[in-house]
């Protein structure tokens, strides 16, 4: 499995593609899944992630109405993404207009997967984050 850490600030160019973050670029191969992945997050996997991911969710359906829903809208705006030598991928229309991904995104590593953020979504979730931290450590 590849893991993902890290995050980096890249701009969507006029045409609408992202550029992968270097660092991220070499598991990719020229291919890729990118989807729903929370309430304000897009997600990129690595086909294999993908697929493995998916085979996980796959065995899970039908354990709650709520459960298939949920499987069932986020196939509904999962798309193959191809990524050329210089790490660019189309992102979706849809899923800019969704997640009012426009200008400059926040490419954040997070294990298996990549997520791509508005500045202003990621810097509320990091200052959540610390607030929850600072209260475990109290």
């Amino acid at each position: 499995m590849t893991l993902f850490v890290g995050n980096y600030r890249h701009s969507i160019d006029e045409k609408g593609r992202l550029v992968l973050p270097s660092r991220f670029r070499t598991p990719f191969e020229g291919a890729g899944y990118i989807a729903p992945y929370e309430m304000n997050v897009v997600g990129i996997w690595t086909v294999e992630n993908f697929e493995r991911d998916y085979e996980k969710r796959f065995a899970r359906l039908h354990e709650s109405v709520e459960y298939d829903e949920r499987f069932r809208n986020t196939n509904f705006h999962t798309y193959q993404i191809e990524i050329d030598k210089q790490g660019r991928f189309l992102l979706n229309p849809q899923l800019r207009e969704m997640f009012n991904l426009d200008g400059e995104v926040v490419f954040a590593g997070n294990g298996d997967h990549i997520e791509v953020w508005t500045p202003e979504a990621y810097a509320s979730s990091i200052e959540a984050n610390v607030a929850i931290f600072a209260k475990t450590i109290a």
